[in-house]
């Protein structure tokens, strides 16, 4: 039973769960074919951990870089919420330590 308690703090802890983050990088990067849809690359620090997610380039236009941000990690996907409090979920494209280039 105490590994058992042990093992699901562990988990639980593991995931960062609605976190106050910051936004340290945006970066354009390509188009949707066949929409003409810009992505864009949000990269998020939280609790000394970067998380680089993937998202439509008209949904994350209002950001700004140094911001703090809502954020929330969850297997692959990363979800960010504005001030406005619009979420956005995107897909995980890189995980690295803060500072780590």
């Amino acid at each position: 039973m105490k590994k058992l308690l042990v093992a699901l703090v562990i988990v639980f802890c593991s995931t960062a769960w609605g976190s106050k983050g910051k936004i340290v990088d945006i970066q354009p990067y390509g188009q949707i074919n066949g929409w003409g849809a810009g992505l864009s690359l949000v990269t998020v620090e939280i609790d000394g951990e970067q998380y680089t997610g993937e998202y439509l380039s008209r949904r994350v236009k209002d950001l700004v870089v140094g911001d703090p941000i809502e954020a929330e990690v969850s297997k692959n996907d990363l979800k960010i919420t504005d001030s406005k409090g619009k979420t956005q979920k995107g897909v995980i494209k890189r995980r690295a330590h803060a500072g780590v280039k």
